[in-house]
């Protein structure tokens, strides 16, 4: 684990003992960059204060990046159901999803700290 990994799960565990359960409602399905297809989450006051608590703890720690993607009320988690889709298999996923009828409630009992590209766990906690 490189040294910055091991800062990000220190500063990670400091606020983990602070982060409740707490309930989600998927209601759209959307498309990133025609390479990604994701369930989009209701924004409520769950899922705001988790990105607020997260985003503060990291960048008390770390210097804040160029870019604004992760301030809270600029970003919102999401849950990916395809990766690398290639040529018109967007579309076609997009087509069939009209025809789902979406409310999806799902109850979060677990973080994670993971690394993308591949995808590999560092922590997973129970909350």
């Amino acid at each position: 684990m490189a040294k910055e990994d091991g800062r990000i799960e220190a500063a990670v565990k400091e606020i983990i003992g602070e982060i409740q359960a707490g309930s989600i409602v998927f209601d759209e399905i959307k498309a990133f960059e025609l390479k990604v297809l994701f369930l989009s989450p209701k924004r409520n006051a769950y899922i705001t204060g988790l990105n607020k608590s997260i985003y503060k703890a990291l960048c008390e720690k770390f210097k804040l990046g160029e870019n604004g993607y992760y301030i809270p009320g600029n970003w919102i988690p999401y849950c990916a159901l395809s990766v690398r889709m290639k040529g018109n298999e967007i579309a076609q996923a997009m087509v069939e999803t009209e025809k789902t009828e979406l409310l999806i409630t799902v109850r979060v009992t677990e973080a994670a700290l993971a690394k993308c590209n591949p995808y590999k766990e560092i922590c997973v906690w129970t909350l």
